[in-house]
């Protein structure tokens, strides 16, 4: 009977610290690109001036020499939204996830350009853009020059039709910050999101509704448009009005589910045992 307590009090325990499995999307240690381990690479341009190459333990992509040019990773088809990468996981705000990303900003630009005319840039060279399976999402857009160091959030126009893709919140960072190759965690759940850096959140906010976007169609494979297809993941330049140099690492998701009704109630009752059990104990 006396192991009856510290049991419980385990399994307790476990119950509330279990965490979720985290699904490898891209592992820089292979020596590749994460076009070689699942992920669909789409430069804008027939013969791209944009490169990507893997050197140092890290895919380096560079989209500066032509700002006009986007380059980037996608999980899924922007075009019909048909998985490419074989283990992209379901991305469900309700039970929440995670996605982890190394980043390391060498060079962004970008035009003047404030689409609401309220004093705040609205392009940033580098994007990395969530979007889960009933289309609700963000998109980060990454600022590293000398003038502006800047995580912020994309826009959409579901208050103001005229918002669409502006800034919206945002926290300054500083050169040094964002020339680091750091690892950062964008959790999703219910209706927001939280951008941390070793386990400190710099920036949170809702989730937006990016569907009013109409993208270029081209012949034969149709409209491109990354925000209406579900689970989709996308790290790159997706703007004609901004550039960057970025290296990228790991790429990671990890499912975060919130326990049920039915095990809060077990894990209150197991901690009141284990809590009766020592008190006992200690008489």
């Amino acid at each position: 009977m006396r192991w009856i307590a510290p049991i419980m009090c385990f399994i307790a325990a476990s119950l509330v610290a279990c965490p979720g499995s985290a699904v490898t999307l891209y592992d820089a240690s292979l020596g590749n690109m994460p076009g070689d381990q699942g992920f669909l690479y789409l430069a804008n341009e027939l013969t791209p001036a944009a490169t990507v190459s893997y050197s140092g333990g890290l895919t380096e992509l560079n989209t500066m020499v032509d700002r006009s040019e986007s380059a980037g990773f996608f999980t899924h088809n922007p075009f019909n939204g048909s998985p490419i990468h074989p283990a992209a996981p379901l991305l469900d705000r309700t039970v929440g996830y995670v996605v982890s990303f190394d980043l390391q900003m060498l060079g962004e630009g970008h035009n003047a350009r404030d689409d609401n005319s309220d004093g705040k840039q609205d392009r940033a060279g580098f994007s990395v853009i969530a979007i889960g399976n009933d289309l609700q999402g963000i998109e980060l857009g990454f600022f590293h020059d000398d003038v502006a160091n800047e995580i912020w959030a994309y826009e959409d126009n579901v208050a103001n039709p005229g918002d669409l893709f502006t800034q919206a919140e945002g926290v300054d960072r500083t050169v040094a910050q964002t020339a680091a190759l750091t690892t950062y965690d964008l959790t999703v759940a219910g209706d927001g999101y939280e951008l941390s850096v070793g386990g400190t959140a710099i920036l949170s906010g809702l989730l937006r509704d990016y569907t009013a976007f109409e993208g270029p169609s081209f012949p034969l494979v149709g409209e491109l448009d990354p925000y209406e297809q579900p689970n989709m993941l996308f790290f790159g330049d997706d703007t004609s009005s901004a550039d960057s140099h970025v290296r990228l690492g790991n790429i990671s998701v990890t499912a975060v589910p919130e326990p049920s009704a039915g095990l809060l109630l077990l894990v209150a009752g197991v901690a009141l045992f284990c809590k009766v059990a020592v008190s006992l104990r200690k008489t």
